[in-house]
């Protein structure tokens, strides 16, 4: 494709998902093993994700778990930017069953992506149309050219009701369509939905898990958080979770009123309710449906992008940025509240990339474990996992575990016997970034 067609395209879809930028599940504190690995943002790259996993033991070439008593946790963003978002997630599935049996445990948290994916929102920018139809061909079946042009059908239908909430007026032709909804992609916004069967087993994750001393989040807990009341890991996740069904309430209403279809973008929906709002007419009786419109202008304020979405903030769990921009001073004034609200005396998150390095902030209060994974030939990023031990927490990388804090309440030791090298957290705080 032309330069020029590609800008056109980059812009009508992102016209279409247009909507207000960000901008079994785990408890909130759970028993200690003597091992914990935790891996940041994977996005789709199934490989390296599986490769990281053997360095640390944890599985065999095969997949299966061999990490006998050890708890893996994964911070969030299994989905987007990568093309094998269905192999990551059924291997997410399978581990999840393979460690219970064998001893283990595997914690996942939900990241900002896999909300955006679960809300029916599709960032080009992240991730370019030519990726989203690896990811939705996964999905495709023998039906889904049938099952395309049925939706398309629907859709022109919709669009016509709706005029101008499409990418362009009058509605894009038929094969912008196609391009916006590739083979697949109609079966993967149902398996995301709260009756498929990935949609549900997302729904049932976390945003904040707590282990022992050390807190799990993708993003970040803000001090902003706190100064809105919630003041406990269980609080935030409850928050997230009641969102979430309360979102899926609100879609169902929508589908079933044909305000929405079920792969409908946000940006539709709150186009479509728009237009049902200001184009409301009186009822029969000459009095204007007033529950209905209630109905609409409440869901309407309640949609992400319209309302005071916990899991859309620009400071909420899984978005907030602050520790990889940080001073010390900034860190000794909020740390401590942080702690004394929800426990703990390190925090491990994901979200901001420090390509192809785990990152030690803070005297290790605070580890930035996402290392850009799935940009290892754009950024010379590579896999990685942080490893918790009694004696310390180590980077591994493969062929190489490096020293990052020891554990204040333990002797100092590294893997090979070695004291931990105050170089060794220099070369992680050298060649962070934050994209």
């Amino acid at each position: 494709m032309k330069p020029r067609a590609r800008a056109l395209t980059a812009a009508l879809l992102a016209a279409l998902f247009a909507v207000a930028p960000a901008p079994s599940a785990t408890a909130a504190e759970t028993a200690v093993p003597d091992r914990i690995v935790a891996v940041g943002d994977v996005h789709g790259s199934l490989e390296d994700f599986h490769r990281i996993l053997e360095v640390a033991g944890l599985v065999d070439k095969s997949g299966a778990w061999i990490g006998g008593g050890a708890m893996l946790v994964q911070t969030g963003d299994l989905v987007d930017r990568g093309p094998n978002v269905r192999g990551v997630l059924d291997f997410m599935r399978q581990l999840e069953r393979s460690a219970a049996e064998h001893g283990g445990r595997l914690v996942s948290l939900l990241g900002n992506h896999e909300v955006y994916n679960l809300i029916g929102y599709f960032d080009y920018q992240a991730t370019p149309i030519t990726v989203y139809r690896e990811i939705a061909a996964a999905f495709a079946d023998g039906r889904s050219e049938k099952t395309r042009k049925e939706a398309y059908r629907e859709w022109v239908s919709w669009a016509r009701r709706y005029p101008g909430c499409g990418p362009v007026s009058p509605p894009p032709t038929r094969d912008l369509w196609m391009l916006v909804y590739p083979p697949g992609f109609i079966e993967y916004r149902e398996a995301l939905s709260p009756r498929g069967e990935y949609g549900q087993w997302l729904r049932q994750r976390d945003v904040i898990a707590r282990v022992g001393d050390t807190l799990f989040v993708h993003g970040g807990l803000s001090p902003e958080l706190i100064q809105q009341g919630l003041t406990s890991v269980d609080a935030v996740n409850a928050r997230a979770r009641e969102d979430l069904a309360q979102y899926d309430r609100d879609r169902e209403f929508l589908e079933n009123e044909g305000v929405a279809l079920p792969f409908s973008t946000v940006g539709e929906v709150h186009c479509a309710i728009a237009q049902e709002i200001a184009t409301a007419q009186p009822g029969v009786d000459g009095a204007p449906d007033l529950l209905r419109g209630r109905q609409l202008q409440a869901i309407r304020d309640r949609l992400p992008g319209g309302g005071d979405w916990l899991l859309l903030r620009e400071n909420g769990p899984v978005w907030f940025r602050g520790y990889a921009t940080w001073t010390e001073e900034e860190a000794e004034t909020e740390l401590p509240t942080i702690f004394n609200a929800f426990g703990g005396r390190r925090i491990v998150v994901g979200h901001t990339p420090s390509a192809g390095q785990i990152l030690a902030r803070f005297d290790g209060r605070v580890f930035l474990i996402d290392t850009a994974m799935v940009y290892k030939d754009l950024l010379q990023a590579r896999a990685a996992a942080l490893e918790i031990r009694p004696d310390g927490v180590f980077a591994l990388y493969d062929g190489e575990r490096l020293p990052l804090a020891a554990d204040s309440e333990q002797v100092p030791s590294s893997a090979d016997g070695n004291e931990p090298s105050a170089a060794a957290n220099e070369r992680t705080e050298k060649g962070s970034q934050n994209p």
